[in-house]
C-alpha cells in the first residue's frame, strides 16, 4: 500500500506513480513561467517585473529541494506583497489546496 493505492511491487510503483509524477513535472519544466533558480532569485526577478508592470499580478513557478513533491507558485500582488503557494504533484495531475 502506497499513497492509498495498492501496488504489486516496486516496478509497479515506479511505472504507475513515479513516472506519471515525472510527466507532470516535465510539463512545468517546459512552461514559460518556470525557473530553475533559487526562490530568492525568482522573488527578486518577479519583484522587478512587478515594478515594471504595477497593474498586473506577476507569477512564476519553481521547485525547491525542501519540498520535492511540490511545485512552488510565487505570486507578486498589490504593493509587492509576495505569496508562496505549494502545489502538490500527483500522478493524476496537480492538487492546489
Amino acid at each position: 500500500m502506497f499513497n492509498g493505492l495498492e501496488y504489486s511491487d516496486l516496478s509497479s510503483i515506479k511505472e504507475n506513480y513515479i513516472n506519471k509524477c515525472n510527466k507532470v513535472i516535465q510539463s512545468f519544466l517546459e512552461h514559460e513561467k518556470f525557473s530553475k533558480d533559487e526562490l530568492d532569485i525568482v522573488r527578486e526577478r518577479l519583484l522587478t517585473e512587478k515594478q515594471n508592470n504595477p497593474n498586473r499580478i506577476i507569477y512564476g513557478f519553481s521547485i525547491t529541494d525542501k519540498k520535492p513533491e511540490y511545485i512552488v507558485l510565487t505570486l507578486v500582488v498589490d504593493k509587492g506583497e509576495i505569496i508562496y503557494e505549494l502545489v502538490k504533484i500527483k500522478p493524476e495531475g496537480l492538487v492546489f489546496h
